[in-house]
Formats: C-alpha cells, sequence, structure tokens
C-alpha cells in the first residue's frame, strides 16, 4: 500500500479510486467516507474538528490516535475499528446500523451516544479497555432501534452512562464495569451482567427498567436504587456493603435466586416487592428494611446474621416459605405481618421483637428471645420454644406446642391443638392463664427432675375438653409406688372435661391419681384397672380437683 499525505485535492481523487486514507497529524478526511471508503488512522495527531460522516471503515490501528475536537462531531453509520484510543472531547454518534469496536482503549469526555444494534451486524462492542471521564456523557439510546453495548473488557465511568428505552446494556463473563459516576438504566431498558459490576465509593446505579445480575453485583459504599425490575440469578451475587444503601420502590421487583449478601443497608419500600427465590440465598448483617406496603417473599434461605436488623414495618407483610435464620434483631411492627410457613429459626442470641401479627403454620424454633405486645397465632405445624416466648396472646388452634422455655402471656390451646412439655421430655413453663380444649403429651423416661415432663402453669388452667397422653419411653417400664408430679398450676377449672390415655404401661401395674399427693401414682394390677399397654380413663371429675385457689400439683 503507498504512503502518501493527504491533501484537499487528493482527497476527492483518492475517495473515487476507494483507495485506503493514511491519516496522520491532521483533520479526517474525505468527509464524508462513502461505504466503500476505508481510512487508517496512525501515529498522533489525527483530529476531527468538524461534523464527520463515516459510512465506510474508519481503522484508527496500531499506535494510531485519533483525537475528536469539543468542536467535531462525528456521525458513525459504518465500522468504526478502535485499536489504540480515540479521546471523544466533542460528540460521537454511533447511529442506527454502526458499529464501533474497541480492542485497546477508548476514552470520552465529552459526548457519546450510541443507538447501533448488534443484532444488525451494528452496536458498540468493547474487548479492551473504556473510560467515561468526569463530565463525560454515554447514552445507550434505543429510539427506533436497539441500541446495543457490549462489555468484554474493562469499562469504567465517573460521569454519566445512561441507557436508555430500548438500549441494551451487557456486560459480559470475564467483563468488569466500574460505576464511579451515574449509571441509569431507565424505564424500557436492559442492564445484563454476566461478568462483575461494581457501582463504587459514593456512585449512584439507579434501575427503572431490568437489571439482571447472574455474575457479580457489588454495591460498596455506592447507592443502588431500584424502581423497576431487578433479577439476581442464580450463579449470580449481589453484594451490599461498606455503606452502601440498597432501596427498592414504587411497586418494584426484586428477584433473587443466587446469593445476596447486605452488609449495610437495604430498603425494600412504597409497594415494593422483593421476592428471595427458590435456590436464592440471602445473608444481611446489616440493614434490611421491609417498609410502608411492601412485601418480602422468601422462598429460598434468608439469614439475619448477628448484628444484622431485619425489620417489617408500616402495612408491610414478610413472608417466610423456606428458610429464615434469625442470629440478629428482627422486628415486627405493630401493623405489620410475618407470616411463617417454612421453616423460621430463632438462634441463641437472636431477638424476634413481634408487636404485630406472628403467624405459623410451619416450624418455628426458639432458642433465643422472641418478645413484645403482638398475637402469636399457629395453624399448622409446630412450635419448639427452647427459649423466652412473651406475646400478649399465644393461640394454638391447630399442630403442636413443645419446648423447655418459658412462654409468657395467655396461652389458648384450641381442639386441634397439641402441648407436648419438654424436649423428650422436660418442662415447659407458662407464666400466665392457659387455656385448653386440645391434648397434652407427657413424655416419661423415668423418676428423676428432667427424665420426665412437666407443665409448669404459674397462673389458672382452665380446660375445656381434649385428651392427656401419658407416654413411657426409652424403654422405661414403670413399676408400683413409682410416681409424677407433672403439671402445676394456681388452680384448675374444668378436669372433668378431659379423657386420659396411657402408652407403654406393662402387664402387672395399674395406676392411679393420688388426690392427697396430686401425682401420677402406679399400683399393683387389681381387677377394676385394666392391664393392655394402651387404653383410656374417662371421668376424672371424682378427684374433685376444680376450683382449687392454691399452688398444686395437678393429677
Amino acid at each position: 500500500m503507498k504512503r502518501i499525505k493527504i491533501s484537499l485535492i487528493l482527497v476527492a481523487v483518492i475517495a473515487f479510486a476507494s483507495t485506503p486514507f493514511i491519516a496522520h497529524a491532521e483533520q479526517i478526511s474525505p468527509n464524508p467516507n462513502l461505504s466503500n471508503g476505508i481510512i487508517y488512522v496512525e501515529g498522533s495527531g489525527a483530529y476531527n474538528s468538524v461534523s464527520y460522516y463515516n459510512y465506510g471503515l474508519l481503522d484508527i490501528t496500531g499506535s494510531g490516535t485519533l483525537t475528536n475536537n469539543s468542536d467535531g462531531t462525528l456521525n458513525n453509520y459504518g465500522y468504526l475499528s478502535n485499536g489504540n484510543m480515540l479521546n471523544n472531547l466533542g460528540t460521537l454518534n454511533n447511529n442506527s446500523g454502526g458499529k464501533l469496536g474497541n480492542s485497546d482503549n477508548l476514552t470520552n469526555s465529552g459526548t457519546l451516544n450510541n443507538s447501533g444494534e448488534l443484532d444488525n451486524g451494528g452496536g458498540m462492542v468493547n474487548y479492551g479497555t473504556w473510560n467515561n471521564n468526569s463530565g463525560g456523557t454515554w447514552n445507550n439510546e434505543g429510539l427506533s432501534n436497539y441500541g446495543q453495548l457490549t462489555n468484554s473488557g474493562t469499562l469504567s465511568t465517573w460521569g454519566a452512562l445512561d441507557n436508555y428505552s430500548g438500549g441494551i446494556l451487557t456486560n459480559n463473563s470475564g467483563g468488569t464495569l466500574t460505576n464511579s459516576g451515574y449509571l441509569d438504566n431507565y424505564l424500557g431498558g436492559t442492564l445484563n451482567n454476566y461478568g462483575t459490576l461494581t457501582n463504587s465509593s459514593g456512585s449512584y446505579l439507579y434501575n427503572y427498567g431490568t437489571l439482571t445480575n447472574a455474575g457479580t453485583l457489588n454495591n460498596d459504599s455506592a447507592y443502588l436504587i431500584n424502581s423497576g425490575t431487578m433479577n439476581n440469578n442464580s450463579g449470580g451475587t449481589l453484594n451490599n456493603s461498606g455503606a452502601g444503601y440498597w432501596g427498592n420502590y414504587s411497586g418494584s421487583t426484586v428477584n433473587n435466586s443466587g446469593t445476596l449478601n447486605n452488609s449495610s443497608y437495604l430498603q425494600n419500600s412504597y409497594g415494593g416487592i422483593l421476592n428471595n427465590n427458590s435456590g436464592g440465598t440471602l445473608n444481611n448483617s446489616g440493614g434490611l428494611s421491609n417498609a410502608a406496603t411492601s412485601t418480602l417473599n422468601n422462598f429460598g434461605t434468608l439469614n439475619n446474621n448477628s448484628g444484622g436488623l431485619l425489620g417489617n414495618s408500616g402495612t408491610s407483610t414478610l413472608n417466610n416459605y423456606s428458610t429464615l435464620n434469625n442470629s440478629g434483631t428482627l422486628t415486627n411492627d405493630s401493623t405489620s405481618t410475618l407470616n411463617n410457613s417454612g421453616t423460621l429459626t430463632n438462634n441463641s442470641g437472636g431477638t424476634l421483637t413481634n408487636n404485630g401479627t406472628l403467624t405459623n403454620s410451619g416450624t418455628l424454633t426458639n432458642y433465643g428471645s422472641i418478645n413484645g405486645t403482638g398475637n402469636y397465632i399457629q395453624s399448622a405445624g409446630q412450635t419448639k420454644n427452647n427459649g423466652g416466648l412473651s406475646q400478649t396472646s399465644i393461640d394454638i388452634q391447630g399442630g403442636i406446642l413443645s419446648g423447655t422455655g418459658t412462654i409468657t402471656g395467655t396461652v389458648t390451646i384450641g381442639s386441634g391443638g397439641t402441648v407436648i412439655p419438654g424436649d423428650a421430655p422436660g418442662t415447659l413453663t407458662i407464666n400466665g392463664d392457659f387455656y385448653s380444649s386440645g391434648d397434652l403429651i407427657f413424655d416419661i423416661a423415668g423418676l428423676s427432675s428432667g427424665q420426665y415432663s412437666v407443665l409448669d402453669i404459674i397462673d389458672n388452667a382452665f380446660f375445656t375438653g381434649g385428651n392427656i397422653e401419658f407416654d413411657f419411653i426409652n424403654g422405661f417400664s414403670p413399676s408400683a409406688g413409682d410416681s409424677w408430679d407433672y403439671l402445676l398450676a394456681e388452680s384448675i377449672t374444668g378436669w372433668n372435661t378431659l379423657s386420659f390415655t396411657f402408652s407403654g404401661l406393662g402387664p402387672g401395674v395399674g395406676y392411679e391419681f393420688n388426690p392427697v399427693t396430686e401425682s401420677l401414682l402406679i399400683t399393683s394390677a387389681s381387677a377394676s384397672v385394666p392391664e393392655p399397654s394402651t387404653f383410656a380413663l374417662l371421668g376424672m371429675g371424682v378427684l374433685a380437683l376444680l376450683g382449687w385457689a392454691r399452688r398444686i400439683k395437678a393429677v
């Protein structure tokens, strides 16, 4: 190829001859570069200070440098190949059908507009380094077509990077996109991350469209505001850390099927929906606020770690369908609802404060503290309290209540509910009145304290039917003269409404309820007492245990 110096006279001749141009330290030409035109920019000093149109190939090759000056507008409808540096101080428009490919270094300090679409062989593709400097504006515009901007290298922005309606901004696997300014994904825009997307200290990432993460998204001491749809897909990791703030607003939706780590502050508010989907893990070690009229649905694993604050406030709803572990502080305010139909574990050191409504139809296990002035309602499932549970009312309509902890408040056991004091066995303490039309099961594995179940009711017990079952477990066989004080109360009403069942009572022995010592006593078998291992005794009203106004051991 012949190397020549471009002049005004030669421009016209060479343009028609379709011979490649070589631009050095001067204004690139010809203008326009026609569809069959080829211009190579080699060496430093080539620039544009006019309104320039490229329909062919504009190739910045080798060590070539092209500076688009502040008074220059470069309009690309063809192929702009940047092998080294395109320093845009003016305006660069990559129009529909145009393609800009970068394999080395592109720096924007002016305005860069892209409406080219990769699907039609256009768009903007980076395999090198893109820098959008402070004061620079980078617009990926859909308009009538889809503006497609794809990064497989390093894209760093300190200015404004805007992805408009119809625009598709994709950070591929292996790509690094770092926002240190403003990154806006507008309504109708699509932002896909398969690599590493970092919203760095003090910067802002706004999503009004659809943001999908299947790589690593770091919100590091920055602001991530979602008012659209945000998907953290399987294999994706979302880290909110440092002094980072993450807000989900205005009926927007966040779906997590990967890993979401929050060490700072996450707010789901004003009708926002946050779904931690099946297979997803949400780890909170900072502040996670489900506020106003928002909804947090957990279908995966939600860990509120030690030091974490998970708050459900306003008229919001927190639904746990899978696994929720609390080792920090979980609060449910007076007008809020926390529904558990999965597994909710309040670990030792964890505090769950309920001043609203807490419902359980799954498994709730408490080793820490559950407190507050709210109402606890169980329709099915199991509550195992091995810590402290304090509520205005505890209503066990169905399922099982067990454990070795203390329950403070009025406890009601419905006809579908069952109480199994202890932890096979042990003592369950009720610090309040106890109302029951359900069943009570007492496990007996020996004579020593801790080897048999005890229901210790500090106040009064009221029975309106139900069954009391005694199960001799772990191979223990009672002998005549053995006795147990299994139920304590200040007073008992309705004892005559109960029926009694025994399981594991061997042959040759019987039982009686001693009206003097108020205990279950094993006796020698008699003709009046049947011997099968399981049987029921009805009508215990003859024991005259009604209306006792002193703390008693009930039989």
